[in-house]
């Protein structure tokens, strides 16, 4: 395009131009000004040139968004339906898995205070043979353990765990008294620089400076 070509060539030598400048002077600070202006002349000439373009090429990639969401959206929720199947068959299985391991482990137990029971009462006879018997026979009672019951195949099931803020500021709280570590909280600095330019240097919050910038703007016309 002629006019992206014209662009092309005048931006570089806006640049050298804006480098090369020197203020002095009064008649230094307004040649230095009307290049100002010609600069942001140029500006809107860019975004005029451009605008068109970054705006049909937003578009396009919106409606290819969109599009690849429209696919994308029934793939990943019959994923997550499939999944969550899955996962609540495993673990029921493996709740009865556990419940019957408990049995195992309640029945050994119980073998194990029998044979000791027996081991006492065969010492108290003067039957330390026997005695002994009992108590090497308690020692080697063991539950079996149970092997999962289903094989997870190429799936992997793992925990993952996530935070939930349920009290802001008993957080707050602990952070202060030294608790918990203070990259716990971060500021808000959208709120707070907001807070700054509405009370300016009124603006008065414990551990928060205001810091005023200075900036220029001048006009086209």
């Amino acid at each position: 395009m002629p006019e992206i070509m014209e662009l092309e060539k005048q931006v570089p030598e806006v640049s050298t131009q804006a480098q090369a400048i020197t203020i002095k002077n009064q008649i230094g600070y307004d040649k230095a000004n009307d290049f100002l202006k010609a600069i942001k002349g140029l500006q809107v000439k860019v975004r005029e040139t451009f605008r068109p373009i970054i705006e049909k090429a937003h578009l396009a990639h919106k409606e290819a968004v969109n599009k690849e969401k429209e696919h994308l959206e029934p793939l990943l929720k019959a994923e997550e339906l499939v999944k969550t199947k899955m996962v609540d068959f495993y673990q029921e299985q493996e709740r009865i898995r556990q419940a019957e391991q408990r049995k195992l482990e309640a029945e050994a137990e119980r073998k194990r205070q029998e044979a000791l029971k027996k081991a006492e009462e065969a010492r108290e006879n003067g039957q330390e043979v026997k005695a002994d018997k009992y108590e090497n026979k308690a020692a080697e009672i063991v539950a079996p353990t149970l092997a999962p019951t289903i094989d997870k195949g190429s799936t992997v099931i793992t925990k993952r765990y996530h935070a939930e803020v349920v009290d802001l500021m008993a957080l707050v709280k602990a952070v202060a008294s030294g608790k918990a570590p203070l990259s716990l909280i971060e500021a808000n600095m959208p709120v707070l620089n907001a807070q700054a330019r509405a009370l300016k240097e009124t603006m008065s919050y414990p551990g928060v400076k205001v810091i005023a910038e200075q900036d220029l703007s001048t006009r086209t016309k």
